[in-house]
């Protein structure tokens, strides 16, 4: 099934200018776009714009520091399977990463937009509660850090605001 609606496609190297044209209407991300890409084939969502953030080298990897795994938002369940530190520090997260979806699957979608689409059956959702996650939040208003505890408002529902982006857990 194609998509039928049109959109304008942005893919912007910086943060900043993410941020800038993400506080247009109708701005949608695409990060691994398991979830948007459908939502669009089916006529579910429509989009003005689609942000791909794929580009953006701060939203990157993997970080472990003085006990703390920080989760970039482009981190993809593949890249906690293959993550020695996940899984010899954080072996729930690394073995919740194996049993997502399919390989394909894996390989595109990352954790970060996985608790964006606060479905019920969202596969890190628990596991990142179990560890007492934090996610951070950016936008032009600055940053902000939200417990996972208080992150999602119910089904599809999260505390995420206009004009910001998740950019680690």
């Amino acid at each position: 099934m194609p998509i039928t609606c049109e959109f304008s496609y942005c893919k912007p190297k910086r943060l900043k200018e993410a941020l800038e044209l993400l506080s247009k209407p109708g701005t949608k991300i695409l990060s691994g776009g398991t979830d948007l890409i459908v939502k669009l084939k089916e006529d579910i969502e429509s989009a003005d714009a689609l942000l791909d953030i794929k580009g953006i080298n701060q939203l990157q990897g993997l970080k472990f520091s003085k006990g703390i795994l920080s989760i970039g938002a482009l981190v993809t369940f593949t890249d906690l399977i293959d993550s020695s530190v996940a899984k010899s520090k954080f072996p729930l997260i690394w073995e919740m990463a194996q049993t997502v979806a399919s390989v394909g699957v894996r390989n595109r979608a990352t954790v970060a937009g996985n608790i964006c689409s606060a479905v019920p059956s969202a596969d890190s959702s628990s596991v990142l509660q179990v560890y007492d996650a934090e996610i951070i939040i950016e936008s032009f208003k600055g940053q902000r850090r939200v417990s996972i505890n208080d992150w999602f408002l119910g089904p599809k529902k999260t505390v995420l605001q206009k004009g910001e982006m998740v950019i680690a857990i």
